[in-house]
């Protein structure tokens, strides 16, 4: 863990965050945009829903992927093997540096709480694990592999609490770095 930490802690500079935001805006627009991303799978599947954008049972799940019909889940496959094997990367890396960016501006070099800035990767993982398992569901179609449903569903509740959490960490590391400068500028 420390040798992760260091890596990320390495690059949480301004050049490297800018880097990744610049990253992280060409992968949203990919992901979530057309021709390529989650837009264009609604625009297919007239709005039958994306399985990674919401916790479900599995009979939720399946019953997705059939309206979804034959072309919305090949393209979803699609999707699943292209901007979601980079998105999750360099969007939980952005998050990840920005949190230890934040924290480092105010917390002591030696504060185990500048280590939250790894919880990021769990997202990551997460989101990796479920995309799998969502392509295991979509390879099975139309049979129905409810414990991989199950896990599914659970990876992408997973994803979203440690989505929640990132942004919470990064309004943390904002309140402590108008704090720091609050605190320096009425010492002097």
């Amino acid at each position: 863990m420390t040798i992760l930490y260091g890596t990320v802690s390495r690059v949480a500079k301004p050049k490297w965050l800018g880097i990744l935001a610049a990253l992280f805006v060409v992968a949203t627009v990919l992901n979530v945009g057309k021709p390529y991303g989650i837009a264009q799978l609604n625009e297919i599947t007239g709005d039958a829903g994306v399985l990674d954008e919401m916790f479900y049972s599995p009979e939720e799940g399946y019953a997705v992927l059939e309206a979804q019909d034959a072309e919305g889940r090949a393209f979803y496959r699609r999707l699943l093997l292209s901007t979601e094997l980079i998105f999750p990367l360099i969007y939980r890396s952005f998050n990840a540096v920005l949190i230890a960016y934040l924290f480092s501006r105010w917390l002591p070099t030696a504060s185990p709480w500048r280590y939250v800035s790894l919880l990021p990767l769990v997202g990551m993982v997460a989101d990796y694990l479920e995309n799998g398992l969502v392509l295991r569901m979509l390879g099975a179609y139309p049979e129905q592999l409810n414990t991989v449903a199950t896990m599914a569903g659970t990876a992408t509740m997973i994803k979203w609490g440690s989505n929640y959490a990132d942004y919470t960490l990064m309004v943390v590391g904002l309140v402590g770095v108008v704090i720091q400068a609050i605190a320096k500028r009425r010492a002097q």
